[in-house]
């Protein structure tokens, strides 16, 4: 079944997810809704036939969207996945679903009110190498998982006028690439932490360059996580168990491979070469859970985003981020 993309917003990202979508043979654009209309045009021009759109009102009528990519800055993301969803579009929300633990839960609940599909895009979870990190972990190959180190950090423009930088967009490292380390130890672990502390440094307008997080799981793992965006990270990941260790080769949220160590043995999983980025995965992922009638991912489940959020509040508590929204 092919089915119709929709994008709403019409900034650089789109242009790395439509090498998932050109790579998938059952997907394709059809309609994308940007404030600005002749720039949305001049972004989307090389692919083709894409009608865009000014107009919300249009995007969510017009009969030609069978699933919408929710693409825009954190803030936005409540208002323009909840058009879609009132309107029977199933959404894919890029990450972080939201801006906050609020705004997650209302979307949560819109999508489940109104019985539409919603998934936020942690495409990490859907790569072949994470998959089988998963199963490794699962099946107890290095015994009971006790720690996990991972980071993504990325050195920012420094521009007060980039939205990796104002608070009024949620910027910060936190949201912007802490969440893929955090929700990269839920993964391994299994579930959502039952502990956490963290220390974070301030960039003058209050929002966190740097964050470093202790997370605890209630099996007794814990997982140390650090995200920037001041420093280029390692951007790996390792995972340490009882009986043996899991090394995940940078850039660990689109991996191309895993190293499985136990005492003399190694075992690797590489995956084939694929073209693009790999957003393919996902989107394949997105297209099962519609062909099924599924309304959420049993990948990637609501009721995780709500935790990633609700722990992502409390961290920023602890460190002292706030966003002027939330005042």
């Amino acid at each position: 079944m092919k089915l119709r993309w929709g994008f709403v917003g019409a900034g650089r990202i789109i242009h790395r997810f439509m090498t998932g979508i050109d790579a998938f043979d059952d997907a394709s654009l059809s309609l994308v809704y940007a404030r600005n209309a002749e720039k949305g045009r001049c972004a989307v021009e090389r692919y083709g036939d894409v009608r865009v759109t000014d107009s919300m009102e249009d995007f969510v009528s017009c009969g030609e969207v069978d699933v919408a990519y929710i693409a825009t800055t954190h803030p936005t993301h409540l208002e323009f996945a909840s058009r879609c969803l009132e309107a029977g579009i199933p959404v894919l929300c890029e990450k972080p679903m939201t801006a906050n633990a609020a705004q997650t839960r209302e979307l949560v609940e819109c999508a489940r009110r109104t019985g539409v599909f919603l998934m936020e895009a942690m495409w990490t979870r859907f790569f072949p190498a994470n998959l089988k990190v998963v199963e490794w972990v699962r099946s107890g190959a290095i015994g009971r998982p006790v720690a996990m180190t991972g980071d993504f950090g990325f050195r920012g423009s420094g521009d007060p006028n980039d939205r990796l930088y104002k608070p009024e967009e949620a910027g910060g490292s936190l949201l912007d690439v802490g969440v893929y380390p955090i929700a990269y130890a839920n993964m391994v672990f299994g579930g959502l932490p039952c502990g956490y502390t963290a220390l974070a440094q301030l960039c003058e307008n209050g929002i966190d360059e740097t964050c470093g997080m202790l997370l605890k799981y209630p099996e007794g793992g814990i997982a140390t996580v650090f995200s920037s965006i001041a420093s280029n990270t390692f951007q790996d990941a390792r995972i340490c168990g009882t009986e043996g260790r899991i090394e995940v080769a940078a850039p660990f949220w689109s991996a191309r491979n895993a190293k499985l160590v136990r005492g003399d043995r190694t075992e690797t999983f590489e995956t084939p070469g694929f073209p693009g980025e790999g957003y393919q995965f996902e989107i394949a992922h997105v297209h099962e859970c519609l062909e099924k009638g599924l309304v959420e991912s049993p990948l990637m489940t609501l009721d995780e985003s709500i935790g990633i959020a609700e722990l992502c509040d409390a961290l920023r508590d602890e460190t002292g981020v706030k966003y002027p929204f939330e005042r």
